[in-house]
Formats: structure tokens, C-alpha cells, sequence
């Protein structure tokens, strides 16, 4: 799969990390040490998705997760392709999650 570029400061700030020191740990969840290049790889590949479903630059996806390795994968993909990320918080309730979505303009939730 082809290398998605970064237009950003986040996506350019993850490149840099990924260039330096690309097997540093970029955090640890549950006793797993996940690298720079293994957030840079799987947000890659979120990313082809997101372009598939038609997330473009601009568009607003949500993000509807707890604190794991997939939250940062998503927030990344969206970083490289130039949409934003809405956060939704676990807890909304129906109405809470509806509203946020719909004022928001969120495009999709992954």
C-alpha cells in the first residue's frame, strides 16, 4: 500500500517521529509497546478506507471510542487525508450523540 502524505502539522509531526525513530515507543496499551511506524502503518491503512468511503479533505468524521490503539488510528488517518475528528464521547446518551452528529456535520463515525 502506497504511503498517504501528511498535509498537516499532525500528520507532519507523526512523519517526523516515524522518520527519527521510527521502532520508539509511541505508547503502551495494555502492556503492549506500539511503535511510531505501527500508528503510521495502520492509520495508512484507515485512511485507504476513509478515501473508499468517501472522506474527503475538509469532511468530519467521528470518533466514538475508548482510550485504545484504534482511537489514535483514525485520529491519524483523519490527520492524512485533512479531515477533522469529532470526539463523541462514550457516555452520550441517543439524543446527546444524535444532536452532536447532526451539528457537527459529521460525514461518517468509523
Amino acid at each position: 500500500m502506497a504511503k498517504i502524505r501528511n498535509p498537516g502539522v499532525i500528520g507532519k509531526a507523526l512523519d517526523e517521529a516515524v522518520r527519527e525513530m521510527p521502532d520508539g515507543r509511541m505508547y503502551v496499551y495494555k502492556d503492549r509497546t506500539i511503535s511510531f511506524r505501527e500508528v503510521d502503518e495502520a492509520s495508512d491503512r484507515v485512511a485507504a478506507g476513509l478515501i473508499k468511503r468517501g472522506i474527503a479533505k475538509g469532511d468530519r468524521i467521528g470518533i466514538i471510542a475508548l482510550n485504545q490503539p484504534e482511537w489514535l488510528y483514525v485520529y491519524f488517518a483523519a490527520a492524512k487525508i485533512g479531515a477533522a475528528v469529532v470526539g463523541l464521547n462514550v457516555r452520550y446518551r441517543d439524543m446527546e450523540l444524535e444532536y452532536m452528529l447532526n451539528q457537527s456535520e459529521t460525514k461518517a463515525v468509523p
